[in-house]
């Protein structure tokens, strides 16, 4: 490890990698390409449904705004999923957007447009980008900037989300930061005193923490989250370290704060983004369901569950204008909302909630994971194949297969117009960058509008069958063997590389075993 020096000045403008036009934002490093599906159209409309408001039309045009797009890879899904929506892009960092309009003008997405403009420059010029949309994403920016451009976030949103429109706003939150905004200030410090580029600097300056933690500082202990986000530090690539913690501004929020920014933009809560979010059994430790469920004001409510759960990250969707909806018609919505197998075989083994693990009961919940193996299911249908249960244990039941990755929500009615042949170039742009270094996991899904997760060896299998492979098991091993070698790569197993050639032949024989189970689902979803 090589020692900070303390003593070094800071070299003029570069702050912890920021540049003279940065705002506070670390830009010496490109952001990686960023995926997070709950953003997608189909995705939102799910949590709308499930708040007590009307889905969102996905069969009309719809117009969809990235505010801090970032690399540009998921608005790129959603317009790939979406030729009907007209789809836009905004980032400050002139890298990015050159990244993401390269990536769409390659996989030839007309729909995708990308602005480089600061969101000052977007509240003072109105007709710079759409002037109404539907839907608007925050993801990865409001927890980090300054507040001035975090009025101008809301403001963007108070003069362009439609009535009705949605937006989904992700930020940290300060119940799982009380220790650690601290240290993220100390390490952003640390940082500043190395004098190197912030990418470079970062595992060091992480490294000394760890270590004056070690040591018995007085600061520590701290609780066991924050703890174990610390000794992540050692496993964490220095570029995503610089992005998620050494920017100027970067301030936990909690809820009271977002939601009441919210509400000046006429903006009401519908609901987080997690299936599960509004059920009060399991969306808290056990024995503290009643006292949520008692629990009258939705923003009580919610720092009761932050609280109880010490959430560090929330992913909050609102509604310009709530809806007028009645029982009949709230009905009718939830009993429409579709979702789509991922292809994953039902297993005893627990499903992962932020509050608990929950067993799925293999009497109810095999024969849906068994069904959706090749197609996809309503409520409707879930009420169908199981008489005795009500809408809400159809829609609980939903909402478990989907926390627990068994399956995904999916545009209703099928998959859009154009989006089979929009998917497949974007697809194959991945592929060809795949062999070219990046470990691009996901693949456009019609379906879904978004894309979906594969490993790495599943997705080269998935590469060479559109490339032509036999889709065999053994065949498919040979190919991707010969990807990973003519790379110098290896597989990973258990947090480990695996170099040793027959071990690392029999984990790909495995994995590509699963891709070929797998291939129903995926071809339900429109990918094969």
């Amino acid at each position: 490890m090589t020692p900070v020096d303390w003593s070094n000045p800071v070299a003029a403008g570069r702050r912890s990698g920021l540049g003279p036009w940065s705002d506070g934002y670390t830009t010496d490093v490109v952001y990686d390409d960023q995926v997070v599906r709950e953003i997608c159209p189909a995705w939102l409309s799910m949590v709308s449904a499930l708040g007590v408001q009307p889905p969102l039309d996905l069969g009309r045009p719809l117009v969809w705004l990235d505010v801090g797009c970032g690399t540009g890879l998921m608005t790129c899904a959603v317009a790939a999923g979406h030729p009907n929506v007209e789809v836009w892009g905004v980032d400050f960092n002139p890298a990015h957007v050159e990244r993401a309009r390269k990536l769409a003008e390659a996989a030839e997405l007309a729909n995708a447009t990308f602005i480089e403009a600061d969101f000052a420059t977007m509240v003072d010029e109105r007709s710079l980008g759409p002037t109404e949309v539907d839907i608007i994403v925050v993801n990865g920016v409001y927890s980090w900037v300054s507040a001035r451009t975090k009025r101008n976030i809301v403001e963007i949103i108070s003069r362009r989300l439609a009535p009705g429109g949605l937006a989904l706003v992700m930020y940290e939150a300060a119940t799982g930061w009380s220790s650690m905004e601290a240290l993220a200030e100390a390490l952003r410090l640390t940082v500043d005193a190395d004098g190197r580029e912030a990418v470079l600097a970062f595992g060091d300056a992480a490294a000394a923490l760890t270590d004056f933690a070690a040591a018995g500082a007085g600061y520590f202990p701290m609780g066991n989250r924050e703890t174990r986000q610390m000794h992540s530090w050692a496993d964490l690539e220095g570029g995503l370290g610089a992005h998620e913690y050494l920017g100027a501004h970067f301030k936990p929020l909690d809820v009271q704060d977002v939601h009441e920014a919210m509400a000046g933009a006429k903006c009401s809560f519908i609901g987080g983004v997690h299936p599960l979010d509004r059920h009060a059994h399991y969306s808290v430790p056990p024995g503290y369901a009643d006292v949520l469920a008692a629990s009258r004001d939705p923003l009580s409510r919610e720092m009761i569950r932050d609280l109880a759960l010490q959430t560090a990250l929330r992913s909050d969707v609102f509604r310009r204008g709530l809806a007028a909806v009645t029982p009949a018609e709230h009905d009718a919505a939830l009993r429409c909302l579709e979702i789509g197998g991922l292809g994953r075989d039902f297993e005893d083994t627990p499903i992962e909630l932020p509050a608990m693990q929950v067993a799925l009961d293999p009497r109810f919940h095999r024969p849906l994971v068994e069904a959706l193996g090749s197609g996809r299911l309503t409520a409707g249908d879930l009420l169908t194949m199981h008489p005795a249960w009500s809408l809400d244990d159809a829609t609980t039941a939903m909402a478990l297969l989907v926390a627990g990755q068994y399956a995904t929500p999916v545009v209703p009615g099928g998959v859009a117009p154009g989006s089979v042949d929009a998917c497949r170039r974007l697809n194959r742009v991945l592929g060809r960058e795949r062999r070219l270094g990046r470990q691009h996991g996901w693949i456009a899904a019609p379906a879904t509008g978004t894309m979906v997760a594969l490993d790495l060896v599943e997705v080269l299998a998935l590469d060479g069958i559109w490339a032509g492979v036999t889709p065999e098991v053994g065949t498919l091993r040979t190919h991707v063997i010969e990807c990973l070698t003519g790379q110098g790569m290896t597989v990973r197993h258990e947090g480990q590389l695996i170099w040793e050639p027959e071990a690392a032949a029999g984990i790909v024989h495995e994995r590509v075993a699963h891709l070929v189970r797998r291939l129903p689902a995926l071809d339900a979803l429109g990918v094969t």
